[in-house]
């Protein structure tokens, strides 16, 4: 099944999820209400090389929605596609629902941290910094969490949204070149089947 075209993104494997990108945010445009849509970034940020991904987080709720539940971040860019965040190696969770707003972190399926609270602007990303290999997350420019762990490989962005319609905004990479939207980045077309 080709899950369809989306420019500078692609599509991981998905059990039934897609995931459109109309300009520089991206939203779930079908399947269920479960961890079934992925998408990766065809661009990375390169082996012990500085970088992030960022987005702003938007908690009032969606057309035809009451939350949205997306994990965003870095995984080894050599990582085969998987269906659910469990695959996302360095993912910030943002939960927005019943009226709640919270911000989590959650490292190849486990939860590392929780606490902070989201309102709309907030800016979170995911950092790697090229030298030492540490990974942080942050909002509004703030470290929130620091990984136990390092890394050093190649990573490219990998997010997962729950629900129908459940998005993330403004969303821009940085690898060492000076930021960009990989939306639109060498225009790349790429289709998975």
């Amino acid at each position: 099944m080709a899950f369809g075209s989306l420019l500078g993104f692609r599509n991981a494997a998905s059990g039934g999820g897609e995931i459109s990108n109309p300009n520089t945010n991206f939203r779930k445009n079908s399947g269920g209400n479960a961890w079934d849509a992925n998408i990766r970034s065809v661009e990375t940020i390169a082996a012990s090389t500085t970088g992030y991904i960022q987005f702003t987080a938007k908690t009032t709720t969606h057309i035809g929605g009451t939350a949205n539940y997306v994990m965003f971040g870095l995984s080894a860019a050599g990582d085969a596609p998987t269906t659910g965040y469990t695959g996302i190696d360095y993912a910030a969770y943002l939960r927005y629902a019943g009226g709640t707003h919270s911000f989590y972190v959650y490292e190849s399926g486990s939860l590392k941290y929780s606490g902070a609270t989201i309102s709309d602007g907030d800016l979170f990303s995911v950092h790697r910094d090229g030298g030492s290999g540490a990974i942080t997350y942050k909002k509004n420019g703030v470290t929130q969490y620091t990984s136990v762990g390092t890394n050093t490989t190649e990573l490219r962005l990998h997010a997962c949204p729950f629900d129908l319609n459940d998005r993330a905004l403004d969303v821009i990479m940085e690898r060492g070149a000076g930021e960009f939207n990989p939306y639109y980045q060498d225009y790349v077309k790429t289709i998975d089947y």
